[in-house]
Order: structure tokens, then sequence, then C-alpha cells
């Protein structure tokens, strides 16, 4: 082999190692490329899960005050029937009351009647008596 031969040989060697170098470079670069969009898209992908349960959260607080309100409600509505169901209770015991009231009167007026119904009777049975003697 020549001199010049054996230049050319080695600087084609060289520029081959030269070339797998920057090859092994661009690659490595490549790599961390892929890897930084790879934990970008992590990032992104936890934003979106903080997103969610942030949208969740703001769901089951909705839900939770609605059923409030409407628990609220059910309890006034229940509140409501029972104070109509105390009144409508104390009409009947007035009612009641009412009625008590006149049939003591009725006794006290047929008690009386009785009693001059039997009063009659006696007057009767003394006039009878009256009548023999």
């Amino acid at each position: 082999r020549s001199p010049a031969r054996r230049r050319s040989l080695s600087r084609s060697r060289e520029r081959k190692q030269h070339e797998r170098e920057k090859d092994r470079e661009k690659e490595r670069h490549r790599e961390k490329d892929k890897e930084r969009e790879k934990e970008k898209d992590r990032e992104k992908q936890k934003e979106r899960e903080k997103q969610r349960d942030k949208d969740r959260q703001r769901e089951r607080e909705r839900e939770r005050e609605e059923r409030d309100r409407a628990r609220s409600k059910d309890r006034k509505k229940d509140k409501e029937r029972e104070a109509e169901r105390e009144r409508s209770k104390q009409g009947r015991s007035k009612e009641k009351d009412k009625e008590k009231e006149k049939e003591k009167e009725k006794e006290k007026e047929g008690g009386s009647k009785r009693e001059s119904i039997g009063k009659d009777k006696e007057k009767e049975k003394d006039k009878e008596k009256d009548k023999e003697k």
C-alpha cells in the first residue's frame, strides 16, 4: 500500500467514524425530544385529570345543593302538612266540644223532661189515689 492510499483509507475511516458519531448525536437528540414530548403529554394528562376532578367536585357539590334544596322543600311541605293536620284536629276537637256541649244540654233538657214526666206520673197517681179516697 502506498502512503497516499493509507492516508486516504485513514481519512475515509475518520469520516465514517465522524458520521457515526453525528448519527448517534442525532439519535440522542431525537430520544431527548421524544422524552420531552412524553413529559409534556404527561403534564397535559395531569392537567386534564385535575380539571376533570374539579368538574366532578363541582357536579357533586351542585347535586348535593339540589338535594339539600329538595329536602328543605320537603321539610317545609311536611311542616305545612303537619300544621294543617293540627289545625284540622283542633277544628275537629272544637266541633266535638260543641257537639258534647249540645249533648250535655240535651241531656239536661232530657233530664228535666224526664223529671217533669216523672212528676206528671206521680201527680196522676196522686189524683187517682185522691179519686179512690
